[in-house]
């Protein structure tokens, strides 16, 4: 029966070790959120068009305004959860792998221009659909998540096009 405790003591002995040195080596990763503080100079509406891969493949569009100088919290105003993308695609399920497909800037003033994400990502600082495009923020809540914030400046505006505004409309 001692043995049985020994080798027992041994396992919690390792599991602890493990933990505090892969945690202490930055083996934990925290939980992102994502946060979009508007610093255009103007109203901006952003879109995420979601394909869910159904057998129909649904796409749904996901919008929210954001006044000048205001932040959209993810955790406070309820915006769609898998943005930036979720590239972790080794189980699929529900159509969760590689949503958004589509994400959209709309500058309300007039006239109207919007800057489109689509396609394949790009890690430029730019896209909105990589973390790479976020910085990391404040801790959002309780349980360990720090929000990340995309940051829609004058650069962002000068950028956008009429144009992709009215090929928005007829997708």
């Amino acid at each position: 029966m001692s043995k049985l405790r020994v080798i027992f003591l041994v396992c919690i002995v390792a599991s602890v070790t493990s933990c505090i040195i892969s945690c202490s080596e930055g083996a934990y990763e925290e939980g992102k959120i994502p946060a979009y503080a508007n610093k255009s100079g103007e109203t901006v509406k952003i879109i995420a068009i979601v394909r869910y891969i159904t057998p129909n493949d649904v796409l749904l569009n996901h919008e929210k305004s954001i006044a000048n100088g205001d932040t959209l919290h993810y955790a406070k105003e309820e915006w769609y959860r898998n943005i930036p993308m979720n590239t972790d695609c080794d189980f699929v399920s529900f159509g969760n792998c590689g949503k958004p497909t589509r994400m959209e800037l709309h500058f309300l003033d007039d006239p109207q221009k919007c800057l489109v994400f689509d396609g394949p990502i790009k890690n430029d600082g730019i896209d909105i659909r990589p973390w790479d495009s976020y910085e990391r923020g404040n801790k959002a809540d309780g349980r360990g998540n720090v929000e990340y914030v995309y940051t829609i400046t004058p650069e962002h505006r000068a950028m956008a096009k009429e144009e992709d505004c009215q090929s928005s409309a007829d997708d």
